[in-house]
């Protein structure tokens, strides 16, 4: 791991591919009217239309069905598929850990990819949901999901079969503006989804710097940062 390499996802990422207008996500879920405003639009800070939408998207284009809890950060399709498939295109890893998988969606899209995933969460109430969603998707067998206890990475080398991984992926949210307490409009977040930049920033540190005294147990760190 003596390498780092930077992407713009929006940049490398033709996201729009990976997603689909709302007129063609109606013809498949007409139900996601009643979440329109008068002009005809999706409001971007309801969250309840959020999540409809998203659900439906994930459905239409991944074949998943997804059960979200309400106040927890919602998954926006279109970004997560196209992370996925950059990952898969430059790495191509064939076992890989995700921390931090909360409902479990970034460890739904590797799995149909035929990657084998250990996913940890720390917050009890999405590690459930993401079993769940992985057995509502017939996925279970190719996840193995983890509650952590609040540790980052070090911790799953005591358990047999985790190591070694091709690559070690995280999505550090965190928010900008308000504190996650007053959150109450867009993709939402709990107390354990959402971190301010510096808390962002001092995970990621960890995770690499636990993955470096892993290596070459660990061959990969991907992160996606805001």
């Amino acid at each position: 791991m003596g390498e780092i390499v930077s992407f713009d996802i929006k940049k490398t990422v033709n996201l729009k591919q990976y997603s689909l207008p709302l007129d063609q996500v109606k013809e498949h879920c007409p139900h996601i009217d009643s979440y329109l405003g008068t002009d005809g639009k999706l409001d971007l800070g309801d969250p309840q239309a959020l999540t409809v939408y998203n659900q439906c998207l994930f459905r239409i284009l991944e074949g998943i069905s997804l059960d979200l809890l309400p106040g927890h950060l919602i998954p926006t399709c279109g970004l997560r598929r196209g992370v996925v498939d950059l990952l898969m295109q430059e790495i191509n890893p064939s076992k890989v850990i995700e921390i931090g998988t909360g409902q479990g969606v970034m460890a739904l899209l590797f799995a149909k990819r035929g990657v084998r995933v250990i996913a940890t969460e720390i917050d009890p109430e999405s590690y459930e949901q993401a079993i769940q969603n992985a057995r509502k998707n017939s996925l279970l067998p190719f996840i193995q999901f983890y509650l952590s206890s609040g540790g980052v990475l070090e911790w799953l080398k005591n358990i047999e079969g985790v190591f070694p991984v091709d690559l070690v992926f995280s999505l550090p949210p965190f928010y900008a503006e308000q504190p996650r307490s007053k959150k109450s409009r867009g993709f939402l977040g709990s107390q354990t989804e959402l971190y301010s930049p510096n808390e962002a920033e001092t995970f990621s540190l960890q995770i690499i710097q636990e993955s470096l005294f892993l290596h070459p147990l660990v061959k990969t760190v991907a992160l996606l940062w805001k």
